[in-house]
Formats: C-alpha cells, structure tokens, sequence
C-alpha cells in the first residue's frame, strides 16, 4: 500500500523544487513511479533493490546509476547475475523535464 501522507508529502517536495527521490534496499526495483508514456509527474521516484543482502530467497539485489543533465535523467539498474556472481546492466529509462513535469522517453533520445 501507500505510505500515509504520501499524496501530501509528494505534492510538498514538488513544490519546494524536488525533482528526485532515491530509497534503496527495499528489495524490489521501481524508477519513475506513475510515468509512463502519457503521463508525467512532477518527481521522479528511484526505488532501487539492495545490493547487500544475503537474503537468497530475493530477487533483483542490485544498484542503481544514474547520469543526469540539466531537464535530463536516466537510470540504469544493476543487478546481480547469481550465475556469474556479477552485476550486469539492466534496461534503463530516461526521462526528460517539459513544463515542470518529468515525461518518459526512449533512450534513442524521442520523446
């Protein structure tokens, strides 16, 4: 469910000009909450897995990168290959900032 407050708590950091979120070790990955191709947000969340976890019932132990410019972000997990014991590069999403709102784009660089 929902964290209490959240829909306040999210409508307070967007207006004091947050434009991103990172929470980590929550076991299971979300980047860009609530955006997708046509609906954009105000914040960009970035939930990433954990990447120090011995829990080996759980999935997706792993990090985030991020590379980021001015009206631009994009975000790369990292997760743990247990066959290899290494991190490989998962599928990325980019956003990219228009009128106060983060939109989805494809990595190509469309929007």
């Amino acid at each position: 469910g929902e964290t209490r407050g959240a829909r306040v708590a999210m409508a307070r950091m967007a207006g004091a000009g947050l434009h991103v979120i990172l929470s980590g070790h929550l076991h299971h990955w979300a980047v860009g909450l609530g955006i997708v191709a046509d609906t954009a947000r105000p914040v960009v969340q970035v939930q990433s897995g954990t990447a120090l976890c011995a829990r080996v019932h759980e999935r997706d132990h792993g990090f985030a990168v991020l590379h980021g410019a001015p009206g631009r972000i994009e975000v790369t997990p990292w997760t743990v290959d247990e066959g290899v014991r290494a991190f490989r590069p998962g599928q990325g999403r980019a956003f990219v900032l228009r009128d106060r709102l983060w939109h989805l784009r494809d990595l190509t660089g469309v929007a």
